[in-house]
């Protein structure tokens, strides 16, 4: 992971995961990053369409 940021030469990285990532493994991977030196770490998330009634 830390030769692809580098190789990218960026500080900012955005995850986007669904319900099935247990929250424990997205708290590790943002601690991770934050090791190596990631500063600006981004979530993306999906829109959900209300359903008319």
């Amino acid at each position: 992971m830390q030769k692809a940021i580098e190789q990218k030469n960026t500080s900012t990285v955005y995850l986007r995961a669904d319900s099935m990532v247990y929250y424990g493994k997205a708290i590790d991977l943002i601690s991770r990053l934050k090791d190596i030196g990631i500063t600006d770490i981004g979530l993306v998330t999906a829109h959900i369409e209300k359903v008319k009634k």
